[in-house]
């Protein structure tokens, strides 16, 4: 049989997260992902297949250079410590109860937090990459 996976690298050194239709795990120490790209508007998702559904739908292009930081995991949340630079936090957290939790938390920490999930609540999917895959 052959195997096959995407991995990341995570902001711990010699760390990778990984991922397959069949398995979703970390090489090395799990650890969240940040992409800076000088912005001042901040784009935050729960796990990398929203992220990659994001920058491959048309509509957010414009938003394509903003900074991103993909938790890989919500035990992460607490990585989340500085946003003071960022105009607006839009956050992508699944359609649960446990996203809704922490975007809450986030909405109370810090200032401009945008929860998004209704952009795919209302299609009734339960984050951006079920979306992606059941409309475009």
């Amino acid at each position: 049989k052959k195997y096959f996976s995407v991995g990341f690298p995570n902001q711990h050194k010699n760390s990778f997260e990984i991922s397959s239709p069949i398995w979703k795990g970390c090489l090395g120490k799990k650890d969240i992902v940040i992409i800076e790209n000088d912005s001042s508007i901040i784009n935050i998702f729960e796990g990398f297949w929203d992220y990659f559904s994001f920058i491959s739908l048309e509509k957010f292009h414009q938003n394509i250079k903003s900074d991103f930081i993909i938790l890989n995991s919500l035990s992460l949340l607490n990585k989340l410590t500085n946003f003071e630079k960022y105009i607006t936090v839009f956050v992508w957290f699944d359609d649960d109860n446990v996203g809704k939790s922490c975007t809450k938390l986030l909405e109370n920490k810090f200032k401009n937090v945008k929860d998004c999930s209704e952009f795919y609540s209302k299609k009734n999917c339960k984050d951006l990459n079920e979306l992606h895959q059941k409309y475009y």
